[in-house]
Parts: C-alpha cells; structure tokens; sequence
C-alpha cells in the first residue's frame, strides 16, 4: 500500500511547484517551475514525522533517519504551505557545487516551531564491487550561534555524515534570531566537472531571508579563525567548521589523515609515499587500481593502466578492462568467431543460409530488465535447426523462448521450446519445414547470469534448377554452383562467366571415367564434363551478350 501513496504524494508536490504555489503560498503563474526529482524527495523527506513507541519487536526513537522506522511517516500537509499554514516553506531547486565548494544561506527565524532542513541530491554510478557506493559527497549544517547542528545527527553532534546522499537537520526549539544554513561540497570528484547538483527545502515558523549572519559567533572553529561569521581555515585543514585535516593537499587525494598528526597520511589501496603520491609495485594508472595484466590479449599504456585490446583477424577480437572477454558480435575461445549479440528491446533479423552464432553477451553476465529477439527466417533453407550449447539464466525468473509464431506467448505449451536456469545437456531444436525461428529472452530487474549460446544450421538445401535463359541468381555477379561427386571424388564448383547467359544443370554419370570438355570462362574441376551446346544462330559479331548453351554433367562426352 505505501509505494501507490508515495507516488500521489510526489504528484501532488510536483504540481505544488507547477502550478506557482511556492511562493508566496498563493497560486501564482509567474512563479511556475518544473521541481527537481530531488526537491520532490526532499519534500516528501521533510513531511515525515517520526514514529515513538513500540514497533517491530524493539523500541522506536526519535532518531532520523532509523533503520526500522526510516524517515517517518509522511505528511505533505506539513510542508506544502498555503496561505492558512502555520509554517514558512523555503526551497532551492537545482544549486550546484563542485568540489570544496560551499553554499550558505542566513535566514531569520522566530521560535515555537521546529526549524527543519533537508538536502537531496542524485548521485553519480559508483563502480561495480567498489566498497563505498557514495560517489559526490555534500554535508548539510544549521548555525545558530549556540550549536552547529550537523546533518544527521541526533541533536547535531558527531561525525559529519558520509553514508548517505539524503541529510536532515531539525531543531525542535530553534533560538529566535538568524541562522545560518550551509551546505558543503566535501567530496566531489574531478571527473564531474560540472558539479553536483543539489535540492534544499527549509521550514520554520516565520522563516524569512536575512543578510545578518554575519554577527553570529564560529561555532567550533578549532582550526581557523572567526571573520564575519564564518571560520577561515588554518593550512592544512577544511569544512565550515575546519575540522577535519585537508587530504587533498596533504594526502595528493589518495589517503586519509588525522587532525592531530598532519605529517602522516595513511594511504588508500594500492598507493604508497608520505603523500601517498606514489603506486605500489605492480599498479599503475591515476589511481593506482590496475595491474595492467591484459590476459595476453592486448597491451598496457602503463602511464594510464587502461588494456588496448588487439582487434584483429589474426588475434581475435577483444575487450573488457583486461581484454578477458569478446568484442561485441564476436565469440569463441579465440573470439575470432562472429555472433549476434543481444540488442536490448531491438529485434535481430537473420537469414537461415549460413550458420549463425546467438548470444546474449560474449562477456561475465548479462544485465538486468532485457529484452531480446532474434528473427531467423528461412530463406533458401528447407528447415531451421537450433542447438543451445549453454543456458545460464535466474532459475524461474530469466527465460529463453523459442517459436515458430510471429509472437511470443508466454503462456504454458504455446512455444516450441522454453528454457531457465541451467540445463544440463545441450538441446536442439528442428522448426517445421519452412517455418522462421523466432528466440527469445527475457531478464527481470535482480539477479542475473550467463545468458546462453546457440548455433543455427541450416538442413536439407533445396537443389537449384534455373529455367532455361535465366541468370543463376537475381544478384549482379556470378554465383558458384557445387556439384556432387557422386562417388567419383570430392565436390566441385563451377562458376559461370559474367559475360553470357547459361543454362546448366547437375546429372549422374553412367560411365566410372567421365571425359572432360571445356570452354573459355570455365574452369571445371576433376569429374566434369562440359559440353558446349551449338548455337542455332551465331553472332555476327563477338558482343558479350551472345547467348551460349553449356550442358554440365559427369558422363562420357558427347557430339
């Protein structure tokens, strides 16, 4: 039931902000915007009211954000202000910082109403397997000249946060008079140069925007020195407050030091030095995370520890951080084997003369939420046959399908073949006589797997028999005919010439020792035998477009 109620609140918030209700509580067009998925959940955050009592087998507190409780139980009447509401609303919708940089605000508050901040803001990806999934760091605090109330923190004591990209401040009794709001921008990495947007939405009784901040006392301002309101940090040292020891500057970014100890960093994996500047033996890159081990498959720039594959016809086809895996659209050990990988939500057609490779991926897994489809019509084949090497998918919740129909149905017995988890031997499977082969598959949002690997052959080519003075194939160029020994030695094949219109036709050979005839444009093989037919009018002149008669076949010549 709560997630269809979070939904219609956020609804309701975003058409708050949308239809120019923000401020000044009276719906007003000029103040119209479009609201940020982060002030949205901002605003739902700041709603919540906080659950006391027993609850879950334990005791609830009224610390927020609780891991049984979570935020609370959301209210949107509590922020949404109109004109009858007994609180002040105040919001940022898009702020950006980039790294070490601040944003502060002075506001003016009145008491008897508590004085709530929430800061949101949407993280970047972090790598896959990292140990700390928080990529851009930003730290929210409320100065009132008493206390420095940090972002998370029960009654603003302790550690700044680090865990989290959404952070609180509320103060139940706030002191009348001004207050500073700041957000810090504590880690944000030079890859994102744009800096980290954020969302910040305030409330408090009679909250009105002030330039008087600059009278209030440093709060904690151990390493610095109060001017105008605000601690200028001592070398070394940084945050609003400079209380936490520069890394940046003390640790090149690479490690971690103490306030107490500034001439000794305590380096990240992998990194070495008093400054931690340096890789340990056997890293390279900007951040000492590569070995450079290219799995024999390619080359290491040790300047920037990224593998250049090798891509070729000779080597194979490679990819993958350490070229562990195939390119796209290519397989095999030696990944010098074309496929047909997944195209998610795309369909892939193929045609049935020439066998084709399937797979999901030629890497470790597959990813979530995929949907896939292979179309493989017949063409000239007389039967599709499919054989699946490897299935590795979620048991019951991944699928492959295969059907002969134009559509895929889910429903039990309506498909040749359906198949999840991991079969033990291969299967194979023979569409009807020209019936196109339609392969499906199908991931959820969880766990994932291999995928699989299938082979598509064709069986039982139909024999070719062009009419008499047509070309052998509607596409411009000749094309080679293969002709069956019979007995008599391996398989040949002919190749019309480009410069005359043949008629030509495949037959058994009575005799053991065929005689063997030829003819300018022709080059036959062993066992055949070519003889030229007569022209019943010969051309006056040599133009390639006379017409020639050739019968091809094994048997003692004739005429």
């Amino acid at each position: 039931m709560s997630a269809p109620l979070v939904a219609g609140a956020a609804v309701l918030v975003r058409q708050y902000f949308y239809d120019g209700w923000s401020p000044p509580a009276r719906r007003n067009d000029a103040h119209h915007f479009e609201a940020s998925a982060a002030l949205v959940k901002a605003m739902i955050i700041l709603s919540a009211k906080p659950m006391h009592g027993q609850g879950h087998g334990r005791q609830l507190t009224d610390a927020v954000p609780d891991g049984v409780q979570g935020w609370g139980l959301m209210q949107v009447d509590r922020v949404l202000r109109f004109a009858d509401s007994p609180f002040a609303l105040w919001v940022l919708n898009n702020g950006t910082l980039q790294h070490r940089q601040s944003w502060s605000k002075c506001f003016r508050v009145a008491g008897g109403q508590p004085l709530k901040a929430a800061l949101v803001w949407i993280d970047a990806v972090a790598a896959v397997g990292t140990a700390r999934s928080i990529v851009n760091d930003l730290d929210l605090s409320v100065d009132d000249g008493q206390a420095l109330w940090k972002g998370n923190r029960k009654e603003g004591v302790g550690q700044w946060e680090a865990d989290n990209i959404v952070e609180t401040v509320s103060i139940p009794s706030p002191v009348p008079g001004h207050h500073r709001v700041d957000v810090y921008a504590r880690h944000v990495p030079v890859a994102f140069r744009a800096g980290q947007p954020f969302a910040l939405a305030i409330t408090a009784a009679d909250l009105a925007e002030s330039d008087q901040c600059g009278v209030l006392p440093c709060v904690g301002c151990v390493h610095g020195r109060c001017r105008d309101g605000r601690c200028e940090c001592s070398p070394g040292f940084h945050h609003v407050d400079c209380s936490l020891c520069d890394e940046d500057a003390l640790c090149s970014g690479h490690g971690a030091c103490t306030p107490t100890d500034l001439e000794r960093c305590a380096c990240d994996a992998n990194f070495q030095g008093q400054r931690c500047d340096e890789c340990k033996p056997g890293w390279y890159g900007p951040n000492c995370d590569f070995d450079c081990k290219c799995g024999g498959h390619g080359r290491c720039n040790y300047s920037s520890g990224v593998c250049s594959c090798d891509e070729g016809p000779e080597t194979g086809y490679w990819s993958g951080r350490r070229c562990e895996h195939c390119s796209f659209n290519w397989h095999g050990e030696a990944c010098k084997g074309q496929s047909h990988w997944c195209v998610n939500h795309e369909v892939l057609e193929l045609r049935g003369e020439q066998e084709a490779v399937l797979e999901v991926t030629g890497s470790a897994s597959y990813v979530t939420n995929m949907q896939c489809t292979w179309k493989i019509r017949p063409g000239r084949c007389k039967q599709l046959e499919l054989t699946f090497e490897m299935v590795d998918t979620e048991q019951d919740f991944d699928f492959v399908y295969v059907t002969d129909k134009e559509k895929l149905d889910r429903r039990p017995g309506q498909n040749l073949v359906e198949m999840s988890g991991r079969p033990a031997t291969p299967k194979t499977i023979t569409l009807p006589e020209g019936r196109m082969a339609h392969v499906f598959f199908e991931s959820d949002i969880t766990n994932t797997a291999r995928g699989f690997t299938a082979r598509c052959k064709c069986l039982e080519w139909p024999v070719l028999s062009p009419r008499p003075g047509r070309r052998p194939s509607p596409r411009p160029g000749p094309r080679p005919i293969e002709v069956p020994s019979m007995g008599l030695g391996p398989p040949i094949s002919v190749l019309p010439s480009r410069t005359g219109r043949y008629d030509y036709r495949a037959t058994a050979s009575p005799s053991p020792s065929p005689l063997l005839y030829g003819s300018p444009g022709l080059s036959p093989g062993p066992g055949v035998a070519l003889a030229p037919s007569p022209s019943p009018s010969p051309s006056p002149s040599p133009a390639p477009t006379a017409s020639v008669r050739l019968r091809l076949g094994l048997g003692p010549a004739t005429g």
